[in-house]
């Protein structure tokens, strides 16, 4: 595998720390939800012991791990949300400019829209 060079742009910069807080989010997960499978399965073969020690290692993981998740969600959803604003004439404003129309012209108004 060859190595990667350094991110330059901007762009490649925000993807990169995306994915890297989307593998965290998926790592806290796996860390939470493993120990509680494998609990629920030696629940199932009567060895309730084991179970219960690996529900409380699931809630000692979960203790530390619901933060990061909660954070490394955040910051991925924000990533996704941050857009530039709409500029004059785009599909954005083209709604908006439809309901101004179509509203003075049952007005019986003459709006022109520059």
């Amino acid at each position: 595998m060859a190595a990667r060079a350094p991110p330059t742009q901007s762009g490649e910069f925000e993807d990169l720390k995306r994915r890297a807080s989307v593998a965290l989010l998926v790592a806290a997960l796996v860390a939470t939800a493993g120990p509680a499978v494998i609990a629920l399965v030696a629940y199932q073969l009567r060895r309730v012991r084991t179970a219960l020690v690996l529900l409380v290692l699931t809630a000692v993981i979960a203790v530390p791990a619901a933060p990061i998740a909660v954070l490394a969600g955040r910051t991925s959803i924000r990533r996704r949300q941050r857009r530039r604003p709409a500029r004059r004439g785009t599909a954005c404003n083209t709604a908006a400019v439809t309901r101004v129309t179509r509203s003075a012209h049952h007005r019986g108004s003459s709006l022109v829209l520059r």
